[in-house]
């Protein structure tokens, strides 16, 4: 993981209880993230805030039996930004 660091430290921290207490799976990927599709988050952009291939995959899992058009609209509805939104 590197030089221990402050950051570091508090992430490593909250990484741990969201592990413990949350069973989440936690990536430390600043400065080591390879960007792209089948890169460590499936992120094209580091401007990408929302983790779509996780988001697909949990659709999916949630909602096992709809068309593949469902999936793409719900994520589409997620990800897109309206300008109306932003006032």
């Amino acid at each position: 993981m590197g030089e221990m660091t402050e950051d570091r430290l508090v992430q490593q921290t909250v990484a741990n209880y969201f592990r413990d207490q949350l069973c989440w799976e936690s990536i430390f990927a600043y400065n080591d993230e390879v960007l792209g599709a089948d890169g460590t988050l499936g992120r094209e952009s580091d401007r990408d805030l929302v983790l779509v291939r996780y988001l697909r995959n949990t659709l999916e899992d949630l909602n096992p039996h709809l068309p593949a058009e469902a999936y793409e609209s719900a994520i589409k509805q997620i990800t897109e930004i309206s300008v109306t939104k932003l006032t």
